[in-house]
């Protein structure tokens, strides 16, 4: 995620400014999000007697839909920001595209590892 922060306003020319690391905040928040619900998952799983690691890639198995729905809705609530115009726009740009940025780079990223993960 930390890497879909920063490349997409570092591709487009735009600095690392308070807007940027608003939109930061918000992709800490919602990763922060994400990992919680998986991880409440695996607790009840594991507190069921299931070993830890499988505990953890269920949770993550079954939460993958969901949190990808999530991603995609906030990805898609986020372009009116991304194409903004008129007074403003370069501060609703600017957010638009480091939380897109992020959120696409935190997605590709859990897609990744979770069938990298299962494949073993």
């Amino acid at each position: 995620m930390w890497l879909g922060w920063f490349v997409p306003p570092y591709m487009v020319q735009m600095e690392n400014d308070v807007y940027t690391q608003i939109g930061l905040v918000m992709l800490i928040g919602l990763g922060a999000k994400n990992s919680i619900l998986i991880v409440a998952f695996a607790k009840e799983e594991y507190e069921r007697g299931r070993p830890l690691v499988e505990a953890a890639l269920d949770g993550a198995r079954l939460r993958f839909r969901p949190l990808m729905m999530t991603a995609l809705a906030f990805i898609v609530g986020c372009v009116p920001l991304w194409i903004a115009s008129g007074a403003g726009a370069i501060a609703r740009q600017i957010i638009g595209t480091t939380v897109i940025g992020g959120m696409l780079g935190g997605a590709f990223i859990s897609v990744d590892s979770l069938f990298r993960r299962s494949s073993m």
